[in-house]
């Protein structure tokens, strides 16, 4: 049992190492952003700014192939910890609405991931944001 989890820990490295060069190879550029990102995009107060975040994001998360075959859809909400230079530090799932066992859902979990990992924000003191990114079935 050890030696299974340690190997799919080690393919999840892994593929989140793949992932992010996939990202930096398709010259997505890593966009520097304003703190309070989060809470913007929550009250619907969105800066100009902002839009490149949201360009970011279409080029570089894809809906994985088995979720749509699967019609698998949801809504997954991060934490991300902000260092003084504007690197995310740690990611934690808050909530992930998209149903457990559902087909391509660690995938989407992982993209997630891998495009916050190389969000870059304005150098501040230590912050918190909390992201949500939505899989729609349309």
């Amino acid at each position: 049992m050890q030696a299974k989890n340690r190997q799919d820990f080690l393919n999840q490295v892994q593929a989140l190492h793949r992932d992010s060069l996939r990202i930096v190879a398709s010259g997505a550029a890593m966009p520097l952003l304003q703190r309070g990102i989060g809470q913007r995009i929550k009250e619907n107060h969105i800066l100009p700014e902002d839009n490149q975040y949201y360009d970011y994001l279409r080029r570089t998360i894809r809906y994985p192939t088995q979720a749509l075959r699967a019609q698998a859809e949801g809504k997954i909400t991060m934490r991300l910890t902000i260092n003084t230079t504007g690197q995310v530090s740690n990611l934690e799932e808050v909530e992930n609405t998209i149903p457990a066992g559902a087909a391509g859902r660690a995938e989407m979990v992982r993209q997630v991931v891998v495009a916050l990992r190389q969000l870059r924000f304005e150098a501040g003191p230590v912050t918190t944001e909390e992201l949500t990114f939505g899989y729609k079935f349309l």
